[in-house]
């Protein structure tokens, strides 16, 4: 494939047409170059991979797209930001008899003004979902869209899913914060989730259709308005105070104070003669529990 390597922010006229593999990056590794794509596409078709690329859309546009005359796409983002707070994106893509894949990496996805993966396929890890106007995922056809997510915060977005007859939700150690619907923030129309494992669900205002299955497990409640923990829960922690140090401000790392963070520090399951702790890719390794690993990178973001 080619790759290309912007050494200047640039505005696009027109989108791509791509049936090959492409890479677009940063001439500078950690400075991130804007990309405007007006209000079209970025491309339509192929397997593209972005580093440091800031993207926006200063006509409501979307970043890509999948058709029978294209094949499908997939997309790959690497340190990224996607979004803007003028400049907003209406959706990451559009699929039409073909898969539309979005992978991401310590990539920001903000102030998209709709449905963020509408029938689109996305898998999420260390990422940042902030401040959408709309769903984040969605399905409403008997087709089947894929939707994983670890070490990923959702915050002030409108509701975290709605699909019809998928089963492949699976969201596992994600923090889930401040959902602004006062409906359903998770819900399914035929079918239950995937796997819902611990989560921090926290100052959420909707709550959970009840589905048939219990799919969820291990997951932390504080501070949501309605029917927390859902029926479905098992294991549930509930907290008796915040658990992040300033989650207003979009810090998610683990206080110390007890009811919160302390008790998510300290939470552990165990495999055999291995103890892991879910919680403490949130923390930095200090304050009880087993140790830990770095705070979400994209706090600050």
């Amino acid at each position: 494939g080619i790759v290309c390597e912007l050494e200047t922010d640039q505005a696009m006229s027109s989108w791509v047409y791509c049936m090959s593999t492409m890479q677009l990056r940063s001439s500078v590794a950690g400075t991130k170059r804007v990309v405007d794509v007006g209000g079209a596409y970025f491309s339509y078709g192929g397997g593209w991979t972005f580093r440091d690329i800031h993207f926006k859309s200063s006509g409501n546009g979307k970043i890509g797209g999948a058709s029978t005359q294209t094949g499908n796409a997939v997309n790959s983002f690497y340190d990224c930001i996607v979004g803007d707070s003028t400049d907003k994106f209406s959706a990451m893509g559009s699929s039409a008899s073909r898969t539309f894949t979005v992978n991401a990496n310590r990539t920001v996805f903000q102030n998209f003004s709709g449905v963020l993966w509408n029938g689109i396929n996305a898998n999420l890890n260390y990422c940042m979902v902030k401040d959408c106007d709309s769903a984040v995922f969605y399905a409403t056809s008997l087709g089947s869209s894929s939707h994983f997510a670890r070490h990923t915060v959702f915050t002030n977005c409108l509701y975290l899913s709605f699909q019809r007859r998928s089963q492949s939700t699976n969201i596992c150690q994600c923090v889930i914060h401040g959902m602004t619907s006062t409906g359903y923030i998770m819900h399914y129309q035929d079918y239950g989730p995937g796997s819902i494992t611990d989560n921090i669900w926290m100052d959420n205002a909707g709550d959970f259709e009840p589905w048939n299955t219990d799919r969820l497990f291990g997951n932390a409640y504080y501070n949501n308005t309605v029917n927390y923990p859902p029926s479905m829960e098992s294991a549930a922690i509930n907290l008796t105070a915040d658990p992040f140090t300033d989650a207003a401000a979009g810090d998610f790392s683990l206080n110390s104070d007890a009811g919160g963070g302390a008790t998510l520090r300290a939470a552990s399951q165990t495999l055999g003669a291995t103890t892991g702790y879910p919680f403490n890719w949130l923390t930095d390794g200090s304050g009880g529990g087993g140790g830990g690993s770095t705070v979400h990178p994209l706090y600050a973001n």
